[in-house]
């Protein structure tokens, strides 16, 4: 037995993304360290443990001395501030810091702060959080593996309206000029299951994930002025409701078109389903819809290389200001000393 993966441990894999809308919860394909340092490619390159979190017909398609991987816990933070909104927000506590000391609404701070707050209007924020543990085996016909993820997504921005004042007096009211932000937090669990078999000379492998998610609103308001965007600060324990949980499938194939060249298909959330946040002012639906992705890979003694793409769009489960997406992934590994 090779214990290839038992100390992979990716403590935080901080990434700042600079498209547009990329939040939706558990949309992407990969959560870990080595996923994502390949530019998220991992449809046709996953190993033993990730293979569950990505494509679990991967499982069944390894080399023969990789025959055991755990992934131990594994956590990133994924902000999408297309708008530059942190640097702003950044810009504002500043400025209202100094109205505030200034007690003067008409001082130069108090106007550099009414137009900083004016630009944040119509701008949108999206930070996500993600983690996830897995534990896989594979034999020479089938593999299996046990795995947990969770993502938490947020979306918002700065309602107008009479919540503004940018007075002295109402940048210091924790009350006013809040950034509001909806989440949802998904956790799922899945047990997975792969075989191969050759057939016309190729090989091939099939696997599946059967997996529960449980689904939870989160809520988020605090005045701009001293607004945190922090994990610890978002999810607050207080504010989550329980939107239940539902039941759906993952499914892989894969095919080996040479001993090194292997070509790859996966479904997440085969099964579609949606549920219903009543929580907030307005109803929202937040859709789990199957998403479609492909992928093609070079796996060598010395190197890696992948290339993944979407083949549906993926809508965002909260679609307040995040956009549908789709993407091409391209990834490199360099395996220097095996």
């Amino acid at each position: 037995m090779k214990l290839n993966q038992l100390a992979r441990l990716t403590a935080l894999t901080m990434t700042a993304l600079t498209y547009a809308g990329s939040g939706h919860a558990s949309s992407s394909f990969g959560v870990e360290a080595r996923s994502l340092a390949m530019g998220n490619a991992s449809v046709a390159t996953a190993d033993i443990a990730t293979a569950a979190l990505t494509n679990p017909a991967m499982m069944a398609l390894q080399k023969q001395e990789d025959d055991f991987a755990l992934l131990l816990p594994s956590v990133g933070i994924f902000v999408d501030d297309s708008d530059r909104m942190l640097d702003t927000i950044d810009q504002f506590q500043v400025e209202s810091d100094a109205c505030i000391a200034s007690n003067n609404a008409a001082s130069a701070a108090c106007t550099a702060a009414t137009a900083t707050l004016t630009s944040l209007g119509g701008k949108s924020l999206s930070p996500q959080f993600s983690g996830a543990v897995a534990l896989g085996f594979a034999g020479e016909t089938y593999s299996f593996a046990l795995s947990a993820r969770s993502d938490v997504v947020f979306e918002g921005g700065i309602p107008g309206g009479a919540n503004i004042d940018t007075s002295p007096a109402g940048l210091a009211n924790p009350a006013l000029n809040q950034l509001v932000l909806q989440g949802v937090r998904t956790s799922e669990v899945g047990v997975s299951v792969a075989g191969n078999v050759e057939l016309l000379g190729f090989k091939f492998a099939l696997g599946v994930t059967p997996k529960v998610i449980g689904v939870e609103s989160l809520g988020y308001a605090q005045s701009v002025a001293t607004a945190s965007t922090s994990a610890t600060d978002l999810i607050d324990e207080n504010s989550i409701v329980d939107l239940g949980s539902f039941t759906t499938l993952d499914a892989g194939l894969m095919m080996g078109l040479t001993d090194n060249i292997q070509l790859g298909l996966v479904a997440r959330n085969l099964i579609s389903d949606s549920v219903v946040d009543s929580s907030g002012l307005v109803p929202v639906t937040l859709n789990f819809d199957t998403q479609l992705r492909a992928g093609l890979a070079y796996n060598g003694d010395i190197f890696t290389l992948g290339v993944d793409m979407d083949l549906t769009e993926n809508a965002p489960i909260i679609s307040t200001f995040a956009n549908k997406t789709r993407y091409m992934s391209v990834g490199l590994e360099i395996d220097a000393f095996d």
